[in-house]
């Protein structure tokens, strides 16, 4: 009777664990075991469930169709991003007017996979969505690039034959970021190589023949932005632009002034005189 007993015992135990066993071996996904009943957050598109971080970044142009350049605003990161299959919204709403596109000048909040590969400039990898601040737009990167190609155009004998451009942005209120982009864009558009500093750095670093006074390979490219005094309704920027080959060599726009608009876009600037030497 004893062995029956211890039998029967050791018989339950058996089945007991084997019961153990059979529900830790049911699939869990997300800390849930399969058939629990779950609540459900807000929902969320699958372009927003794709994102693992968000960058903010300026639109510095928006020229080529397929693609623009942003200069982002928390860092000195430089990007171009693909906008095929990105979903762009304005302040988290779809567009709804005809009109509605990115612009020159706009602030986005990009969400992207968290990965930059390392070209020049940069890409965000993975990225699906773009949402434009309403409030944050400003074109100045795009008002100093025209103020570089009309340099470019004007004179320009000045530049010819050159290989490299060099270009000096740090004397505006553009950030580190957006005086890069603004650089490479001018550069790229006429397929030179790009050199950034001031005239005296690149002569310290042996681009320019400061004993001679020339850049025989390259030709540089500066603005440079002045106090304004007086009252205006709107913002203003006064500046003064030069393109420098030689001693005997260079051209300026002196006394430049420009309105910015309450939408954030820099308006036609006006060049009080034009000077060579």
């Amino acid at each position: 009777m004893k062995k029956w007993c211890l039998f029967l015992s050791a018989y339950l135990m058996l089945c007991l664990l084997a019961a153990c066993g059979a529900g830790a071996g049911e699939p869990v996904r997300g800390g849930v075991t399969e058939g629990s009943a779950v609540s459900a957050g807000p929902a969320q598109s699958e372009a927003e469930q794709a994102a693992t971080a968000v960058i903010t970044c300026r639109v510095v142009s928006c020229e080529r169709e397929e693609s623009i350049l942003l200069a982002e605003q928390d860092g000195s990161g430089v990007f171009t991003l693909s906008l095929q299959d990105l979903t762009v919204t304005k302040d988290g709403r779809p567009w709804e007017e005809p009109g509605d596109r990115l612009r020159d000048g706009d602030l986005v909040d990009i969400g992207y996979s968290g990965v930059i590969l390392e070209t020049w400039p940069g890409q965000l990898h993975g990225a699906v969505w773009a949402d434009v601040r309403s409030d944050g737009r400003d074109s100045l990167c795009a008002l100093y690039l025209r103020v570089l190609e009309d340099l470019w155009e004007t004179d320009s004998g000045l530049n010819d034959g050159i290989s490299m451009v060099g270009v000096d942005l740090s004397a505006t209120s553009l950030t580190e970021s957006e005086q890069r982009a603004v650089a490479w864009a001018f550069a790229s558009a006429h397929e030179k190589e790009l050199v950034e500093g001031t005239w005296k750095e690149l002569g310290n670093q042996g681009y320019i023949d400061m004993e001679l006074l020339c850049w025989e390979e390259g030709c540089h490219f500066s603005i440079t932005e002045k106090p304004i005094g007086g009252t205006y309704s709107l913002e203003t920027a006064a500046f003064d632009a030069q393109k420098w080959r030689s001693g005997t060599g260079a051209y300026y726009f002196c006394d430049c002034t420009s309105l910015r608009s309450a939408q954030g876009e820099w308006g036609e600037y006006q060049v009080g005189a034009h000077a060579i030497s």
